[in-house]
Parts: structure tokens; sequence; C-alpha cells
């Protein structure tokens, strides 16, 4: 359910019964469209974290070496690899940079770079 701040208060759900109560709520609360355009951010921040895990490991990097150089700790770095915690724009950053990957935006329209890190 929402509350006042307009936030999920989960029940104790688990895997497909949450997503499935996440759902129902903000229909209720929003419509189906709130829901697909919250499910379509999710999915963009588990792809960018997924190739970050993957270039991590193709290149022989723990999450350890990754936490020294990013400042955090092991831990923290393996809860965003396994979507326990969305990092914040400036730790996904940090970790691009770590792994010597730089970050841009592309225009659709004209394939302009808006932004690059």
């Amino acid at each position: 359910m929402l509350n006042h701040n307009n936030t999920i208060k989960m029940r104790n759900t688990s895997g497909s019964d949450s997503l499935k109560h996440i759902k129902k709520l903000l229909e209720e609360q929003h419509g189906e469209e709130v829901f697909n355009k919250a499910m379509k951010v999710a999915e963009i921040e588990r792809d960018i974290l997924d190739s970050l895990t993957l270039y991590r490991k193709q290149h022989k990097m723990t999450q350890k070496q990754l936490a020294e150089k990013i400042d955090t700790r092991p831990q923290q770095v393996s809860k965003y690899e396994r979507a326990e915690q969305t990092p914040s724009l400036s730790a996904i950053l940090k970790i691009c940079e770590a792994l010597g990957l730089e970050l841009s935006l592309k225009s659709k329209e004209n394939n302009e770079v808006i932004f690059h890190s």
C-alpha cells in the first residue's frame, strides 16, 4: 500500500507475489501506465548493472578491488550486483571510472552525444 509519502509498504511476500502485489497497488492508485513505466526504469537499471558486473568479471576484477577503487565496502558492491540496492548516479559514475568506462547519453533523434562522463 502507498503511505503518506507515496512509497510502497510491502507485506511479507516473496518473488512473483511481491511483483503482483506492487502491480495491483500501482494500478489501483495510478493505473497500468505508471506500473509499466516503473518496470521499464527497473529494467534499464538492471541492464546497466548487469553490464557493469559482466565487464568487471571479464576484466578479472574482484568485488573487493572495485570496492576499494570506489571507496566503499565489498558488501555494497555485492548488493548492487544482486539488485538488493540501486546505486545512485554518482555511484554508477564512480564504478564506470574505476572500470575505465565512460557513460554517455545520445539523442535518439540524431545520435548526438548530449552527455559524456
